[in-house]
């Protein structure tokens, strides 16, 4: 398994997301969604609450409550870019 920063750079590579905005302070929902997919995928990929709040910038409570709530609401987000991952 690759480190946390460099999977998340990969993610961003695929996802199109940009950095500045998932590290920023805006509470959108549209970027808060964003965060929540690349939360479950890392999740998904066996990565832990603090690396993926590290990557972040999140704590990892924060990234817990994301991955929470928002898993349904962006599901096929994630599949998308499962699917490109691979």
């Amino acid at each position: 398994m690759v480190n946390a920063e460099e999977f998340y750079k990969r993610i961003i590579e695929v996802s199109g997301y940009s950095d500045t905005e998932l590290k920023g302070l805006s509470r959108k929902r549209e970027i808060g969604d964003k965060r929540a997919v690349i939360s479950c995928i890392m999740k998904d990929n066996g990565y832990t609450l603090h690396e993926i709040g590290k990557v972040l910038e999140r704590s990892h409570g924060t990234v817990w409550t994301s991955y929470l709530n928002a898993r349904e609401y962006v599901k096929d987000e994630i599949e998308l870019i499962k699917n490109k991952l691979k």
